[in-house]
C-alpha cells in the first residue's frame, strides 16, 4: 500500500497537482487513503473552519431534470479529476498541506475536501456553459438533450467546443453520447418522463425487515429519495414514523380484533410490507389480510347471571335469606337493603338491577371500561344495569390498575422542597448554566450560592472546550471552587469536561434529568437576565451594555434573602457605588444575621411552596414497578410511558430505575407513577377490610358521627358569640440588642 501511495504522489507530482511545502506551515492536515483506486483524500476537519465560503448555490436536482422533458436523446460528460481544473492562488495553498513520507505536501489545484469546493466548481462550470440551450450542470455532470436529433447533435458540438477551448479533460468511459434513455443522479430520464432508476427501486424492494429506529431511518431515506413517484408517501410512511417516536408500531399490541389492509388504498401499506403477513389473502379482491385476532371481553348472559348464581355459595345465601327473613351477620352488606331485593327466574335483583355473581364482576369492569371512560361515566355505565356491594369501590380499584388510564394521568403530588444549605464561605459551591437569546448570543451563567455573586460571559460556542476555558478566565481572578452544579447539557456530560473537574480537584454535581428546580437558582437569575435583554430591545439600546448594568445591579443590590449585596459577601469590603454611604468598614458580625435570614426566608418559601402545590412525601422505594413520564409533547401524547421499570436506588428525590434489559435512568421521583397493581392483591386486601366491619362496628360508628356533627356545632356557636379580639404577642427585643 505505501509503494502505491508513493506512487500517486509521484503521478501527482509531475501533473502539477500538487508541490513541495516550503518553510513553516500554517496548516497541516492527515491524508486519508481510498484504497479501491488509491485516491489521495486530506481531511480538512479544522481547517474548513477557517475558510471563507463563497456560498454560490447548488442547484435543486427536481429544476435540473424538469428541464430534460420533451427531450428524446440525451448525452452526459464526465470530465477527468474535475476539481483539480481549477487552479489555487498561490496564497490559498499553504491550508492544504498534508503529510506524506515524502515530507510536507500542498496542493496547487482545487481538491476534494475543501468545504467549498463543489460550489466554486459548480460556478465556474455554470459561467461556462451558458447560453446553451438545453444543457444542464451539475458539478462535474454535464447532460446534453434535444428533441430532434440533429438539435441535439448541435448542442453537443457546442458544449465540447466550449470544453475544448477551456482545456477541460474527459473521462470517455463515463461518457455516454446520442441515447434515448439516460441514468442521471439516481434517476432514468428517456422520452416517456422521469423515473427513479432500477437500482434505487431493488435497493427498496430487497431491504431486509427494519428491527431498530435506525434501521427504520435508513429504509425512510432511501423511500424518500424516490419519494415524488410515491402517492401519499407521508401518510403510508406515518406508521414507521410514530415506530421512530417510540410509539407502538401498528402491528404491534393488537388487543382487539382488528383486520390490516395492504394494498395502495391503506395508509398502512409500507408498514404492513415489512411485516410477516399471509402470502395469500383471504379476499383476494381487495387484499385483506388478517395479521392477527385478540380476545374482547364477552357479553354477559341472563344464563351466565343465573347459573353462576345458583352455585355460588355467598349468592345461595343471599336468596335463603330474601325468602326466609333471616339475615346472618356475614350478609350485612345485602341486608342494609332487604326491601330492596327480590329473586326473579333464580336471578336475584336490587329493584331494576340485576346483582351480578362475584365470578362476573370482573368482567363487567371490563365491559364498562371499554373506551377507557373516566370513574363517573363508568360508574353510570354500572349503576344503569347492575349492582354488588362496595361496587363504586370496585370501580376505583379497577381503574387504578389500568395502564392506560394511568399513562394519560396527571402527574402525582410533588414531594417537599429541599432547600440547599447555605455554604460555610464564598466560592465554596458554584452553579453554571448556558441562557441563550437568538438574537443577541449564548450565555454561560455563574452564581455563587454563598454570595449570590454572579457572573455572565458571552460564549462563542458551547464546545466542552470554549467552557473550561470560560471558566478557567473566572477561576483565574476567584480561584478554584470545591464544587460545580451544572444540568445535563452535552457540554458538562462530556468526558473533557469531567475530566477538567478532576484535574482540577472540583466535585462536578449534576442535576437530575428533566428537573431544572435541581439548580433553580441560577434559573431564576435566568428569568432578570432575559427581562434585561428584553427591555434593551425594546428602548433599542446595546444589548451588551443591558447585561453588564444586569451584573452590576444584581451584585451590588442587597439580596432579598441575605439582606446584604452579593459582592460585599465575596470580597468582604462595603460596596461603593453612587449613592453616598456613610458606611467604611464591613459589618463582619453580621455574618450569623446573614445565614439566619438565609435559612429563615428558605424554610419561609419552602412551607409555601409546598402547601400552594399540596406536596406529599412519595411512597415509591427500591423496588417498586414504576412508569416514567413521557417528554414528548403533543396532543395525542401520553403523560406517562407504557414500559415498565423498577426502582435500583433512590436518594431523597433522586432515583435511578432500569428497564428489562438493563438499562438505566435518572429520574425525579415526582416524574413518575407506580405500576398498576394486580387485580388479585387488590381484591384480597379489600376483602380482608370488609371482612373486619362487622354490624355491630357500623352501628357504633353511625352513633359517633351525630356526637361529633353537635361537638363541631357547639364550638361554631362559642365563636360567634365571642367579642372579636386582636391576636396579642409579647413583644421582644431582638438577640443583638441584648445584655
Amino acid at each position: 500500500m505505501e509503494e502505491k501511495v508513493n506512487q500517486k504522489i509521484l503521478e501527482m507530482l509531475h501533473s502539477d497537482v500538487i508541490e513541495p511545502v516550503v518553510g513553516p506551515p500554517k496548516w497541516i492536515s492527515p491524508i486519508v487513503v481510498r484504497k479501491h483506486d488509491i485516491r489521495l483524500c486530506i481531511n480538512m476537519k479544522y481547517a474548513n473552519q477557517a475558510i471563507q465560503r463563497e456560498h454560490f448555490p447548488l442547484p435543486m436536482i427536481d429544476t435540473l431534470l424538469n428541464k430534460l422533458q420533451g427531450s428524446t436523446f440525451f448525452s452526459k460528460i464526465d470530465l477527468t479529476s474535475a476539481f483539480h481544473h481549477i487552479e489555487l492562488h498561490p496564497d490559498s495553498r499553504g491550508i492544504t498541506t498534508f503529510m506524506t513520507n515524502r515530507g510536507l505536501m500542498q496542493f496547487k489545484r482545487l481538491m476534494f475536501g475543501i468545504i467549498c469546493a463543489a460550489e466554486i466548481f459548480q460556478r465556474v462550470m455554470s459561467e461556462m456553459l451558458t447560453g446553451i440551450e438545453g444543457t444542464i450542470v451539475y458539478i462535474d455532470d454535464v447532460v446534453i438533450s434535444g428533441k430532434p436529433r440533429e438539435e441535439h447533435d448541435a448542442r453537443l458540438q457546442e458544449v465540447l467546443g466550449v470544453l475544448k477551448d477551456n482545456n477541460a479533460k474527459l473521462n470517455m468511459e463515463k461518457c455516454v453520447f446520442g441515447v434515448k434513455k439516460l441514468e442521471i443522479l439516481g434517476y432514468e430520464v428517456s422520452a416517456a418522463g422521469i423515473s427513479p432508476s432500477e437500482d434505487k427501486i431493488v435497493a427498496v424492494r430487497n431491504f431486509r425487515c427494519p428491527e431498530t429506529k435506525e434501521e427504520v431511518r435508513s429504509f425512510l431515506g432511501l423511500v424518500n429519495f424516490i419519494g415524488h413517484f410515491i402517492p401519499d408517501l407521508s401518510t403510508r410512511t406515518e406508521p414507521l414514523r410514530q415506530f421512530i417516536r417510540e410509539k407502538q408500531l401498528v402491528l404491534a399490541k393488537i388487543k382487539d380484533r382488528r383486520l390490516k389492509i395492504c394494498g395502495s388504498t391503506n395508509i398502512s401499506d409500507v408498514c404492513s410490507r415489512l411485516c410477516k403477513d399471509s402470502e395469500i389473502p383471504f379476499d383476494e379482491t381487495t387484499e385483506h389480510f388478517l395479521c392477527s385476532i385478540g380476545e374482547s371481553p364477552n357479553a354477559i348472559t341472563l344464563q351466565e347471571i343465573k347459573t353462576e348464581t345458583a352455585v355460588d355459595e355467598t349468592m345461595l345465601a343471599v336468596t335463603e335469606a330474601i325468602q326466609t327473613h333471616s339475615w346472618p351477620e356475614s350478609l350485612f352488606r345485602y341486608q342494609a337493603f332487604t326491601k330492596e331485593l327480590g329473586v326473579i327466574g333464580g336471578i336475584i335483583v336490587r329493584e331494576d338491577k340485576i346483582i351480578l355473581p362475584p365470578k362476573l364482576r370482573e368482567r363487567a369492569l371490563e365491559i364498562a371500561h371499554r373506551g377507557h371512560p373516566g370513574i363517573v361515566a363508568m360508574r353510570r355505565i354500572l349503576r344503569e344495569k347492575v349492582w354488588w356491594p362496595y361496587m363504586d369501590r370496585s370501580v376505583g380499584d379497577f381503574l387504578q390498575q389500568c395502564a392506560g388510564c394511568a399513562a394519560v394521568s396527571g402527574l402525582e403530588a410533588p414531594e417537599p422542597m429541599k432547600r440547599i444549605l447555605m455554604p460555610e464561605r464564598a466560592w465554596q459551591e458554584i452553579a453554571i448554566d448556558f441562557f441563550s437569546a437568538k438574537e443577541c448570543a449564548t450565555f454561560l451563567v455563574l452564581i455563587d450560592y454563598y454570595s449570590r455573586y454572579t457572573k455572565v460571559i458571552e460564549m462563542k460556542g458551547t464546545t466542552a472546550r470554549k467552557t473550561i476555558d470560560a471558566l478557567e478566565s473566572v477561576f483565574m481572578e476567584q480561584s478554584y471552587p470545591e464544587s460545580i452544579r451544572s444540568d445535563n447539557g452535552p457540554p458538562f456530560s462530556s468526558e473533557e469536561f469531567s475530566s477538567y473537574c478532576v484535574s482540577k480537584n472540583i466535585r462536578l454535581i449534576r442535576t437530575i434529568p428533566y428537573w431544572p428546580q435541581m439548580n433553580g437558582l441560577v434559573e431564576r437569575h435566568n428569568q432578570g437576565l432575559l427581562r434585561a435583554l428584553r427591555i434593551a430591545k425594546a428602548v433599542k439600546e446595546d444589548w451588551r451594555k443591558a447585561v453588564s448594568d444586569y451584573e452590576h445591579m444584581y451584585n451590588t443590590t442587597p439580596h432579598s434573602v441575605t439582606g446584604r449585596p452579593p459582592l460585599e459577601l465575596l470580597t468582604g469590603r462595603p460596596i461603593k457605588d453612587l449613592l453616598p454611604s456613610l458606611r467604611t468598614e464591613p459589618y463582619w458580625q453580621r455574618d450569623e444575621e446573614t445565614r439566619d435570614n438565609d435559612a429563615i426566608k428558605k424554610m419561609k418559601g419552602k412551607l409555601y411552596s409546598d402547601n400552594r402545590r399540596n406536596a406529599k412525601d412519595s411512597s415509591i422505594a427500591v423496588g417498586d414497578e414504576v412508569m416514567l413520564k413521557n417528554y414528548e409533547t403533543g396532543k395525542l401524547e401520553s403523560n406517562f410511558k407504557l414500559e415498565k421499570f423498577t426502582v435500583d436506588k433512590r436518594m431523597g428525590s433522586d432515583v435511578i430505575v432500569s428497564n428489562d434489559e438493563g438499562v438505566q435512568y435518572r429520574r425525579s421521583v415526582s416524574h413518575m407513577k407506580k405500576w398498576p397493581t394486580s387485580r388479585e392483591l387488590s381484591m384480597e386486601s379489600q376483602s380482608d377490610k370488609l371482612s373486619q366491619r362487622t354490624p355491630a362496628t357500623c352501628s357504633a360508628e353511625h352513633s359517633e358521627a351525630p356526637s361529633r356533627v353537635n361537638e363541631k356545632r357547639q364550638g361554631q356557636r362559642q365563636l360567634e358569640d365571642s367579642p372579636v379580639q386582636r391576636p396579642k404577642r409579647a413583644k421582644k427585643l431582638p438577640t443583638r440588642y441584648k445584655l
